[in-house]
């Protein structure tokens, strides 16, 4: 295989990454390049000498729709391209990741640069969310977070110049939130608790942007958009992380793996979060509250993980089964009686598409069962957000765990159960 992307056409180099054929962000070391392989670059100038080649071949496809990621034919190409360190300065060392009424500078094993990688994309110290822990609650910037969302949701329509129905746009939607799909992850032990709150904060905007794709949804007034994305997306972020992780992660026996961010997979069951900047008191608290809320992560996997890896969803039933989420909206009482109407249209029309699916495409029309296991794992989430609030009231009554994001409208949807 060649280890070059795509050919390139006249005019598009401007357009396209020089290193794997997706599209460029613009110059990185000095070569028209999209973040992705700016960042690895970055990280492999000083280490690419502990590179091997995956294939013993030297000639790894390295473009964006790899199989698999060969990281020294990736670098090789880097430097054949033109990319090189030249007049760029060291990084500076900056203090860690997160402070708090408890950080300590002594903190040294957990010092960071003064950017990080995640998920491939260069992001500054300062433009992680803030986590404050004071006592034994934690605090989150919740009303900026809200209002990112609502500035999506507050977007016109844009026309796409083609008739879809709502799943055909939300589909295409679903695919666009990550172009190529998942490549590639990584397990990890532990995870830095800003970086997943960076991915959390991101994942809801993605989410925002995915239910604006469904020209029906656009059209509802704002007060009903707000509504309905308040309830659904948990819904939408609970059954795209546990299919992005059946992209990423091959497993012999579906287990309690699970994608916390594009590229890092955690054993939900055993990881750590790290809150960089605490004392050994602080420390000592947290781990307790992980230990208290490990019930919640098992009943996670035996009622909504293991069971949805089980079922081996396709896209569709998975987009299927986050549009039902979407637009089941018997709980939002309070919703004009017009959007009512359309959200009664919109599962109606998709009901209809998923039979046509089940017949035309998979080639059954025995799937009744298959549906009901679906539904079931409604259920199961719900029973697990049921089990999350009820572990939430205990810690909040020992006074061993509080966190404002569970006061937030974000999240006021998870206490409805």
């Amino acid at each position: 295989m060649s280890s070059s992307p795509p050919a390139l056409r006249l005019g598009d180099c401007e357009k396209l990454c020089q290193v794997c054929g997706a599209d460029a962000h613009g110059i990185h070391f000095q070569v028209i390049s999209c973040r992705a392989c700016a960042a690895f670059f970055r990280r492999s100038a000083e280490c690419a000498h502990r590179y091997k080649c995956r294939s013993d071949t030297f000639e790894c496809d390295v473009s964006k729709n790899a199989p698999y990621n060969c990281r020294l034919c990736r670098y090789n190409r880097c430097r054949t391209v033109g990319m090189n360190m030249e007049g760029v300065k060291p990084k500076k060392e900056e203090t860690p990741l997160s402070v708090d009424s408890t950080s300590s500078s002594s903190d040294a094993s957990h010092r960071s640069l003064s950017y990080v990688d995640i998920d491939g994309e260069q992001v500054a110290i300062e433009d992680l969310p803030t986590v404050v822990v004071e006592g034994y609650e934690m605090k989150h910037d919740t009303e900026g977070q809200m209002q990112k969302v609502m500035q999506i949701l507050d977007q016109p329509y844009w026309p796409h110049h083609r008739v879809e129905t709502p799943i055909q746009s939300l589909l295409r939607g679903y695919y666009e939130i990550i172009p190529g799909g998942i490549r590639r992850a990584r397990i990890e032990r532990e995870v830095n608790f800003q970086i997943y709150s960076y991915f959390m904060n991101k994942q809801m905007e993605r989410i925002a942007k995915w239910a604006m794709e469904c020209q029906q949804f656009a059209a509802l007034p704002l007060e009903d958009k707000r509504k309905m994305f308040t309830y659904f997306w948990s819904y939408f972020f609970a059954f795209e992380r546990v299919a992005r992780t059946v992209e990423a992660i091959e497993e012999e026996v579906p287990g309690p793996i699970y994608l916390f961010t594009d590229t890092i997979a955690v054993d939900i069951l055993t990881f750590e979060f790290y809150i960089p900047g605490l004392e050994d008191e602080g420390r000592r608290w947290h781990r307790e509250v992980m230990k208290h809320f490990r019930a919640v992560n098992e009943h996670t996997v035996a009622n909504f993980i293991v069971p949805t890896k089980l079922l081996k969803l396709t896209t569709f039933e998975t987009v299927y089964m986050c549009l039902y989420s979407m637009w089941n909206v018997k709980r939002l009482p309070d919703l004009t009686p017009e959007t009512q109407k359309i959200a009664e249209k919109v599962l109606d029309e998709a009901s209809t598409e998923l039979h046509n699916y089940y017949v035309n495409e998979l080639r059954t029309t025995n799937y009744v069962s298959r549906l009901s296991k679906l539904f079931k794992l409604i259920s199961g989430l719900e029973s697990m957000y049921r089990f999350r609030n009820e572990t939430i009231m205990t810690a909040d009554m020992k006074k061993l765990y509080k966190d404002n994001l569970d006061d937030s409208e974000l999240y006021s949807s998870l206490s409805r159960f």
